[in-house]
């Protein structure tokens, strides 16, 4: 926590200074897939790797191309790829730091927030 309110480029450097203490704040961090769309048969499912997320704080919704994955008070946005918009949200699975969302039969856009339970 900062004491004064992040204002200016000396607090800026200061964040980043604090941010990446010990390492090049230029270098890649993660190399690795976001996310993977696939089709098993006629379902498709989307993996997520979300760090530090346990599967008791999960929560998923849908409101037209957005997925929001919440982990307690931290949101992550997804934006849908097309073969996914339209498509309600039919289940989920985490296991070990893996998420995989399971994708039911196209919907119309309705603009109502649809919310999938996960196993």
């Amino acid at each position: 926590m900062m004491e004064l309110e992040v204002h200016g480029l000396s607090m800026l450097e200061r964040i980043g200074e604090a941010a990446f203490a010990g390492c090049d704040g230029a270098a890649v961090l993660y190399r690795g897939r976001i996310q993977e769309v696939r089709k098993e048969g006629e379902v498709y499912f989307m993996d997520l790797e979300p760090p530090f997320i346990e599967k008791d704080q999960l929560q998923l919704s849908e409101k037209g191309d957005e997925l929001t994955v919440q982990a307690g008070p931290y949101k992550h946005k997804v934006i849908l790829p097309r073969s996914l918009q339209g498509r309600p949200i039919a289940g989920a699975r985490f296991a070990g730091k893996k998420l995989s969302i399971r994708f039911g039969e196209r919907a119309s856009l309705t603009g109502q927030e649809e919310e999938g339970a996960y196993e």
